[in-house]
């Protein structure tokens, strides 16, 4: 065999390991991922129909939004799976945009919810991230291939509030969740906002909620959620806005997104996304 011959085999050997390995990698990931999505469906108990009696004690905004997505008799939203595409920016000082595609699972009382992303960082090493809220607890785990891990995290108390208000903020894709009956307290703001209220476990999330004239959620705002910054948190204000708005699986929920922090001053947007699927399994 020449040298050319075996430098080809070499290559060609090399790259058939890459792709064992990519394999592997990302099938052990989603099934970790699909592990804990199964975990949160059948840890999910909350139960009863909407009723527009239910509104009588609430915000006006609120009340409005509600009267709005919702139909009377419909079943309480028990779990919900959102599939997303989009862009992500992985550093604020970066200003590049990295494709993503993500399948999101939530469950109600408990709250309870893993994102699990690939972000295409380069040809051929997208990198998995999941992101979570499971008893109580936050988590995050970015691994390139599903195999290398280059962060993670869990279980801190600012990563916890973060994790629940992130949730909190999602519950615009299942609006049944955000009924007194399924744990939210409303309090009034203005005659277009109002804060909502969380608790699970030891740890309370809290947002603004701002409408629109069509009554819809517009953007939810927190004016300090915490940031993680190397290894350490930063209090730092932060929104999500929502917009087109359509039916999905008989549910009128917003399928564009995006997220953003106001560093310094300045708004800096790092999640864009959009909806592509929703289902939704409702109580019994």
């Amino acid at each position: 065999m020449t040298l050319l011959a075996r430098a080809a085999l070499v290559l060609a050997l090399l790259l058939a390991l890459a792709l064992l390995t990519r394999v592997a990698g990302q099938r052990r990931w989603s099934a970790a991922s699909a592990r804990l999505a199964r975990r949160i469906a059948s840890e999910s108990r909350t139960s009863g129909v909407y009723h527009k009696s239910q509104l009588a004690s609430l915000p006006a905004p609120v009340a409005r939004y509600l009267d709005t997505v919702l139909r009377e008799g419909q079943p309480y939203i028990r779990t919900a799976r959102i599939r997303h595409t989009g862009t992500f920016r992985t550093g604020t000082t970066d200003d590049t945009w990295r494709r993503f595609e993500s399948d999101e699972t939530f469950g109600v009382q408990p709250a309870a919810f893993v994102w699990n992303a690939r972000v295409f960082m380069s040809p051929g090493a997208p990198v998995c991230v999941r992101d979570s809220f499971i008893d109580n607890r936050g988590g995050m785990h970015a691994a390139v291939l599903g195999l290398f891990t280059v962060a993670k995290a869990e279980g801190e108390p600012e990563l916890n509030e973060a994790a629940l208000q992130r949730y909190l903020a999602e519950l615009a894709w299942l609006p049944t969740a955000l009924l007194p009956s399924q744990g939210i307290s409303w309090e009034t703001i203005d005659d277009r906002s109002a804060r909502a209220t969380l608790t699970s476990g030891p740890t309370t999330a809290t947002l603004e909620f701002h409408f629109a004239d069509t009554g819809e959620i517009e953007r939810v705002y927190a004016p300090a959620r915490q940031r993680a910054s190397g290894k350490v948190f930063q209090p730092t204000p932060w929104e999500g806005r929502f917009s087109n708005y359509e039916e999905r699986d008989g549910l009128r929920i917003p399928t564009d997104a995006e997220v953003a922090w106001y560093l310094d001053g300045a708004r800096t947007p790092y999640w864009r996304g959009r909806v592509e699927d929703a289902a939704f399994v409702a109580s019994p």
